[in-house]
């Protein structure tokens, strides 16, 4: 998660849903100013060091204000992926996204921690592109719910292959695959809730 977090994918996957995260935000004004300062690092080396902000012509003092801004970036985006993953503002006409407050306070009161499963063959989006959009949605509210949960519910992301211990295990929590005609396999979309007392839903 912590890597992901610095994946272009993973903060626009959200956005082109209709989901304003304040960590996407954050990720995407701090890129734009590292790589805006970046720009002005590099003049300043290549005139060197005329410009009115850096004036020193060494390399190694470039080297060091740069792995400061990196720093100051990794460490901008680590905290807002940490602590603002709640703060969101839902587009969708439908408000999909926005969990009522009796879910909230459900979630919260779990009596003991639950895991979901989602189990999701990446075969299926190349046959239809719908599947896609139904696994981001699923993400984006699983995410949401681990969020608002106070570390009562978490998720995890299995991308079952064909004869593969991921499919075996869909198989084992009692998924039931969908079949592909055309060769002769079968894909995964579901999801299993497990407790720490191994109580199972699909």
């Amino acid at each position: 998660d912590m890597i992901a977090s610095f994946s272009f994918l993973t903060h626009f996957d959200t956005m082109s849903a209709g989901v304003l995260e304040l960590r996407d935000a954050v990720f995407f004004v701090s890129l734009i100013l590292l790589f805006n300062f970046t720009t002005m690092l590099v003049v300043s080396f290549k005139t060197s060091g005329t410009s009115e902000l850096l004036q020193s012509g060494r390399r190694a003092y470039y080297a060091m204000v740069f792995a400061l801004m990196l720093l100051g970036f990794v460490g901008l985006n680590l905290i807002a992926n940490n602590y603002m993953r709640s703060v969101r503002y839902d587009f969708t006409e439908e408000k999909m996204f926005t969990l009522s407050n009796n879910t909230v306070e459900m979630l919260k009161n779990l009596k003991y921690p639950v895991v979901a499963k989602v189990y999701y063959s990446k075969v299926l989006e190349q046959r239809n592109p719908v599947f896609r959009q139904m696994f981001d949605k699923v993400r984006i509210l699983l995410a949401q719910m681990s969020s608002e949960s106070e570390g009562k519910f978490s998720y995890r992301i299995y991308y079952p292959e064909v004869l593969s211990k991921r499919e075996d295990l869909a198989l084992a929590a009692g998924m039931q695959p969908l079949a592909l005609v055309d060769n002769n396999t079968g894909a995964f979309f579901g999801v299993e809730f497990v407790d720490e007392v191994d109580n199972r839903q699909i």
